[in-house]
């Protein structure tokens, strides 16, 4: 039992410590051995947990004390003095005694923990995008949506791509998802109830998780609306007159090197 990975340990009826496994030269050994023969489940939580804050220390008092006593076999997870994290479980004997067991997991929650700030830090970058991203699943409805295309549809973003009002008005690829080319950019119109059309330049990536079952891709969409309107503005100064609106001088002299001329 003492070479088991596992740290053991029962406690009576009563409460009282009355049998571990734990090895010497660790801190939960070394502090439960100062405590004495059978100390009581309060005097070894006070001493495994007098390295944290008063304000947690007592949170996590109570929080132990609540497990212990349901001690239904169910794992939650604890920290100890020196950062290591273990899995516990706690169940009831039949004599009324529980049963704790428990194994570390550092190295997994350590990956955890740096995997979550990692999509933190690529959540954040996400937000701070100039473009709106948009995740979909395989049947289009929305997984994630950052602030600027939230911006785009208003106070929310829209549950699904079907309904949302943008329409692929030129590009797109029958075999890319949902109609949208993954090479290039796509044009198209977000038409809102109330709103003037508004265009755009939509990217769209290739399907991504397929081989876990669940397919999504993700698209990027840049409202282009104002230079657009910039663009057709300085097309029709070039070919007509501002104040009256008629072709200018570089337009019919465009159309005349256009026209035939009889010999």
């Amino acid at each position: 039992m003492a070479a088991t990975p596992y740290r053991m340990a029962i406690y009576a009826a009563d409460h009282r410590l009355i049998w571990h496994n734990a090895r010497a030269g660790t801190v939960w050994t070394e502090r439960i051995t100062a405590l004495g023969p059978h100390p009581q489940l309060r005097a070894v939580l006070g001493a495994v947990l007098a390295h944290l804050p008063e304000p947690e220390r007592e949170i996590e008092f109570k929080r132990r004390l609540v497990l212990h006593e349901r001690a239904d076999g169910e794992p939650f997870e604890i920290r100890d003095a020196q950062g290591a994290w273990e899995r516990m479980r706690k169940m009831r004997l039949p004599r009324g005694e529980v049963a704790s067991f428990s194994v570390d997991i550092t190295r997994a929650k350590r990956g955890e923990i740096a995997l979550a700030e990692s999509e933190g830090r690529l959540r954040e970058v996400l937000e701070m995008a100039p473009v709106g991203i948009w995740k979909l699943d395989e049947a289009g409805r929305t997984i994630f949506a950052n602030r600027r295309l939230i911006g785009l549809f208003g106070d929310a973003a829209p549950s699904a791509l079907m309904g949302s009002g943008l329409i692929l008005t030129s590009g797109g690829d029958a075999q890319g998802p949902f109609g949208f080319a993954t090479e290039g950019e796509n044009e198209a119109q977000l038409q809102l109830p109330g709103q003037a059309p508004r265009r755009l330049l939509v990217s769209a990536s290739p399907w991504v998780g397929a081989e876990h079952g669940t397919p999504s891709c993700v698209l990027s969409l840049l409202d282009v609306t104002p230079l657009k309107v910039a663009q057709e503005r300085i097309e029709e100064l070039i070919e007509r007159d501002p104040l009256t609106g008629l072709a200018n001088r570089a337009t019919f002299c465009a159309a005349l090197g256009g026209m035939a001329v009889d010999p």
